[in-house]
């Protein structure tokens, strides 16, 4: 287990802000880079939703997300993979429906190439 509070730690919270931002930002491209090609994100619906179907909705703007704030995070890291708990409001139009969610999610990433990449990522409601 490495250390609370390491480089690497810090590398993965900016990692999970970055990626939040390019939510928020609608930049698919960047998403691109920080999640692993055969990523998944699980929907607060239980719905599985591979990366690029995912891009599709954010893309179509049936998934527009308009601000994300993180209100708790921890990390569990090992050497090359680091899982992330966390909670946030999450303000977002989701097919036509604006609506501020309080959502808990669970993150899970591998350190490839020196960068950390998304794996997965798990979303509920708290």
């Amino acid at each position: 287990m490495i250390p609370t509070n390491s480089a690497a730690e810090q590398d993965v919270r900016r990692t999970v802000t970055h990626l939040h931002q390019a939510m928020v930002d609608a930049r698919t491209d960047v998403l691109e880079d920080l999640l692993d090609p055969g990523y998944t994100l699980t929907h607060l619906t239980g719905e599985v939703q591979p990366r690029e179907a995912w891009f599709a909705a954010i893309r179509s703007r049936a998934f527009e997300y308009h601000h994300i704030r993180e209100v708790a995070t921890a990390v569990a890291l090992e050497p090359d993979v680091a899982v992330v708990t966390g909670r946030g409001i999450v303000t977002a139009t989701i097919h036509g429906m604006r609506h501020p969610w309080r959502l808990a999610f669970v993150m899970r990433f591998v350190r490839t190439g020196g960068r950390w990449v998304a794996m997965n990522a798990q979303y509920s409601t708290w």
